[in-house]
This record gives structure tokens, C-alpha cells and sequence, in this order.
């Protein structure tokens, strides 16, 4: 399956204010004219985030169903692990993975799979994404 979702351009002006890594969770935050916008990424299975220089402005978000990383992640971890278990007791080796891309104006793309996407937004609303429909605006 080869799709590419854009999130639409709510995120222009938008600054990564920080991620951060929980047992199961990646959050992302995001602030954009004085409202901290929230994304978690749920039962993560990686990070690939290189290149960081001097920007945190965002681009664009999106997420994707094939990816290069998917499988790269997919690899390293049936390589070290017994993926017929649940890992954390929650992580279902075989679910559909899904890549949420961060590209920044520099050009840096921070990937993470996850299975399972949400976001909450201070002034804003919440919600799930767990797969997302095309040009959301959160």
C-alpha cells in the first residue's frame, strides 16, 4: 500500500517545540500563535531524526503507510527481539504501521512509527488519527 496523507497547511508558522520520548509514546509538541498543539505518536516501534542545525520551523506534517523506515524498523527489531509476543505487553508486531513524517523549512525530516496517532490542542480540539483521512486540519 503506498499512500501519502498530507495534514494541509495548518502547520505553516508552526514551531517544533520539543519531543518527547515515554516507554510507548512519542509526544510532539508543536506551538503555533500561542496555542501548543500535541501530537501522540502511540506504541512507537522508531525515530529516525538527523540533520538537526538550526531551524525548528515546520513545513509540513505527513504521514505515510510505506516507507523505507517502516521496514527498516520493522527489521532491527524482529532481529534483536521475539516479535511473537506483545512488546510492552501492548505492541502487535504484525498491525499496520503507520510513518508520521515532520519535515522542517530546512529541509530535516523527523520520521516515527507508530500505530497509532492523537492529537490535542490547548484553544483547539482533540481527537484520534489513527489513520488519518486526507488534508486533516487540526
Amino acid at each position: 500500500m503506498n499512500k501519502s496523507i498530507s495534514w494541509g497547511d495548518c502547520w505553516h508558522d508552526a514551531t517544533l517545540e520539543r519531543i518527547i520520548i515515554e516507554y510507548n509514546d512519542i509526544i510532539i509538541e508543536i506551538e503555533r500563535e500561542e496555542i501548543i498543539t500535541k501530537l501522540r505518536c502511540s506504541n512507537f516501534l522508531g525515530i529516525k531524526y538527523l540533520g538537526q542545525w538550526d531551524e525548528n520551523v515546520i513545513n509540513r506534517i505527513y504521514s505515510t503507510y510505506d516507507y523505507d523506515i517502516i521496514q527498516e524498523a520493522k527489521k532491527n527489531v524482529a532481529q534483536h527481539n521475539d516479535t511473537k509476543n506483545l512488546g510492552g505487553g501492548v505492541r502487535n508486531f504484525d498491525t499496520e504501521w503507520i510513518c508520521v513524517n515532520l519535515e522542517l523549512i530546512d529541509g530535516v525530516v523527523i520520521q516515527i512509527v507508530c500505530d497509532n496517532i492523537e492529537y490535542q490542542s490547548k484553544g483547539g480540539g482533540q481527537g484520534t488519527v489513527l489513520r488519518p483521512a486526507p488534508n486533516i486540519e487540526v
